[in-house]
């Protein structure tokens, strides 16, 4: 494959940093299902309909109806939770040794990454339940949104000095095809058909132009998406 003699790496290091690329880019694809799964269930619950593009923002809504909260919110933080329960395993199951330098970094800033997500998720769940069950509290979920962004631009860092090191290419063919596969894999967990390699390239390049870019809502309902 030419575009793999391309690599800054050498020997073995170019499988394994290989294997670990395509393994984190499905531990993001897992993600980008939690995230527009919580998203989706968020605007039903404060009535301002169902977004249909995330962004790197965020949204911010009102919850005022406690048991719009308990309908669709805490099952989709349930979700998410158990989304990454699973990337936890996976990632611990990883088989191939990181090694060092890089592909080392790119592996241990995930899992810091990922230690937190689990530890704001557990947050919003708790949060969101105990609100829902009284009002009256005052329930701060945001405590970890910071640390959290901050975690998340370090390992997008680590991993794009890792893919450039590997010799991929961002938008070309062997790059699209890999995080194709990936999101494939995260829809088939939640039960999704796969997606085309026509149709993921749509999205794809959709959201990088700044348009709605949704991986995980086809023409069922939002609700559907319960993990399996």
């Amino acid at each position: 494959m030419p575009w793999f003699l391309k690599s800054g790496l050498s020997g073995s290091q170019k499988r394994v940093a290989l294997e670990l690329i395509r393994h984190l880019q499905t531990m993001y694809a897992y993600q980008q299902f939690a995230m527009e799964r919580v998203n989706d269930a968020s605007a039903l619950a404060a009535g301002t309909g169902t977004p249909t593009d995330e962004g790197l923002v965020r949204p911010q809504v009102l919850f005022w109806q406690p048991r719009a909260v308990a309908e669709y919110v805490l099952p989709a933080l349930q979700t998410k939770l158990e989304t990454l329960a699973l990337m936890d395993k996976q990632h611990r199951a990883f088989s191939c040794e990181p090694g060092v330098g890089p592909i080392r970094l790119a592996y241990d800033d995930f899992t810091s990454l990922l230690a937190i997500m689990r530890e704001r998720g557990r947050l919003q769940y708790e949060g969101f339940n105990a609100w829902s069950k009284d009002p009256s509290l005052e329930t701060d979920v945001s405590g970890l949104d910071s640390a959290e962004n901050a975690a998340l631009i370090k390992s997008v860092e680590s991993l794009n000095g890792l893919i450039a090191k590997a010799g991929l290419r961002v938008n070309e063919e062997p790059w699209l095809e890999l995080n194709c596969e990936a999101f494939n894999v995260a829809r088939a967990s939640v039960g999704l058909p796969p997606l085309s390699g026509s149709d993921f390239r749509r999205r794809y390049f959709g959201g990088m132009a700044g348009r709605p870019a949704r991986f995980f809502r086809d023409q069922q309902s939002i609700c559907q998406g319960i993990f399996v």
